[in-house]
């Protein structure tokens, strides 16, 4: 996964670095973890992929930075998930949603755990 360092160099000035973000392989997705400090994960998924019936693992922003991912809901309602587009994803228990990656290209996204007591967000 491409990504770019915007750091201050030795002679005290901005540039830019391109870098690729090493991805481990887990499952469909390719992941790179943080320390617990850092609190973040990007995933890069495969077009195609579908993930099936499964909950959030936690509550967490699922934030799509490249590709799109279908979600469907128990009910039938669907909703596609593009680039830029900002997911609160809450539902840790019952039936779930199911997710597929649609499109071209593959999925990439971040994902930023949100404390379960946060009161910044209110739940149903």
């Amino acid at each position: 996964m491409q990504a770019v360092r915007l750091f201050t160099n030795v002679d005290g000035e901005a540039a830019f670095e391109d870098f690729e973000l090493a991805l481990n392989v887990s499952g469909a997705e390719s992941l790179i973890s943080f320390d617990a400090s850092d609190a973040i994960e990007f995933a890069e998924t495969a077009v195609g992929h579908d993930f099936g019936w499964h909950n959030a693992p936690q509550k967490q922003w699922v934030v799509t930075l490249q590709g799109a991912i279908e979600v469907e809901l128990e009910n039938g309602e669907r909703r596609v998930f593009s680039a830029s587009s900002l997911l609160l994803a809450e539902n840790t228990e019952g039936q779930g949603h199911t997710t597929k990656v649609v499109g071209t290209v593959p999925w990439q996204c971040i994902y930023i755990p949100v404390a379960k007591d946060s009161k910044l967000f209110m739940s149903n």
